[in-house]
């Protein structure tokens, strides 16, 4: 990578602190294991159904790098 491109991507980082960091990472895996709780519920003869979780993690991500790259969060 050239010098030029990492030092526009350095002008362009968003320096966040790491609470603010912490405080969204615990509000969005409480809201992916509620949303799983709940799925689970409509499961019968499950006690946790983890696939859920996994998917959410895999399309979360995904999401949640869009939004950087896009610069909503």
């Amino acid at each position: 990578m050239s010098n030029n491109r990492k030092e526009r991507r350095r002008q362009h980082a968003v320096q966040r602190p790491w609470p603010i960091s912490i405080v969204w990472a615990v509000v969005a895996v409480g809201i992916m294991l509620t949303f799983a709780v709940v799925v689970n519920s409509f499961i019968p003869n499950r006690a946790i159904h983890w696939d859920w979780v996994a998917l959410m993690m895999v399309f979360g991500s995904a999401a949640g790098a869009w939004a950087r790259r896009k610069g909503v969060i």
